[in-house]
């Protein structure tokens, strides 16, 4: 059972990411799948090509949404290579344009067609304007060819454009930890923190206070972070915030904080499960069993194993209380 839990690992895949995973295909001969049960299995990686994966890319130009969620698995899993087409019709067609162009530049990309990845991104940048996503993966481009100045300097113009794009703002992290600077990575994470609207740099500091033992200041930046963030509050500061503030202990501003923000309907399983844990510490178990009874209206197959495990704990403590 997973519990106040502060990593990204856990957090469901909600974001663009993805679209910048720019990895080479992988060399395995299977690829891991979902069931309908959300049960994880094992499928040989070319039978899973051209039975499953090619023959719902083709059913999915219907419905753009499919489409777009099956393209960017189809990079992360390494098979950028066989989807060219189907990323081309998405970039022509996509109701958001530049997301569909950027994703086309990953698929170039993680095919190794850094050429083609070039165009595809800079027509983009003419045709829709400065967009972060486009920057960014316009910035793998430049790292792909080893220009370290332009990809800097792109990477960061994206981030001043949307300072809370996952993928930029890890990837900008990354590259000030290799400076090997001591407090690199926090003055990274300072100067993300002061653009405009920028909620994920502060949670991360906010994280930081908290190991630190300044829990004031967490409570300031974790206050900044949600003034910053769009409504319904993103489900990883949602994670990251009810991991850190559980993990230091601070159960009660957990649950004033998380509690009235979180809403099944759009936040990931984890969060709930912090929140749950949280109320049942601090004996607000009949706040426990509502989160409980929310998570399990939303009918999602791959939460059942945890839905069960949390139906045992509840009932053990409260007799009767866990039979939705």
């Amino acid at each position: 059972m997973l519990l106040y839990d502060a990593s990204n690992e856990a957090s469901e895949a909600t974001s663009s990411a993805p679209l910048a995973d720019l990895r080479a295909a992988l060399a395995e001969e299977t690829v891991d799948v979902a069931d309908h049960d959300g049960r994880i299995i094992r499928v040989n990686r070319r039978d899973w090509l051209e039975k499953v994966l090619m023959p719902n890319l083709r059913a999915a130009r219907g419905d753009l949404e499919h489409l777009y969620e099956l393209l960017v698995g189809a990079v992360v899993d390494g098979f950028a290579g066989d989807v060219i087409e189907h990323a081309k019709f998405l970039a022509k067609h996509d109701a958001t344009p530049p997301r569909g162009v950027a994703l086309l530049g990953a698929v170039f990309l993680a095919s190794g067609r850094v050429n083609d990845a070039h165009r595809e991104l800079m027509n983009g940048l003419e045709l829709h304007g400065e967009d972060a996503l486009l920057l960014c993966n316009l910035a793998r481009v430049f790292d792909a060819r080893e220009d370290r100045p332009r990809t800097d300097a792109t990477l960061w113009r994206s981030l001043t454009l949307d300072p809370n794009l996952d993928f930029a703002f890890a990837w900008f992290l990354d590259r000030a930890a290799d400076s090997g600077q001591d407090g690199s990575i926090r003055e990274a994470c300072e100067r993300v923190a002061a653009l405009p609207g920028s909620w994920r740099a502060r949670v991360v500091l906010a994280g930081a206070a908290l190991r630190a033992n300044n829990a004031t200041g967490a409570s300031r930046l974790h206050d900044e972070a949600l003034l910053c963030a769009p409504k319904p509050v993103p489900s990883d500061l949602l994670l990251q915030m009810s991991g850190n503030l559980g993990k230091a202990g601070l159960l009660q501003e957990l649950v004033d904080r998380v509690g009235p923000r979180f809403d099944a309907r759009f936040h990931n399983f984890f969060i709930g499960a912090n929140l749950m844990k949280a109320y049942l510490t601090v004996g607000q178990y009949d706040d426990a069993q509502r989160v409980f009874d929310a998570l399990c209206k939303e009918d999602r197959p791959d939460w059942e194993e945890h839905l069960e495990e949390w139906r045992g704990a509840l009932g053990s403590l409260r007799p009767g209380a866990a039979q939705a």
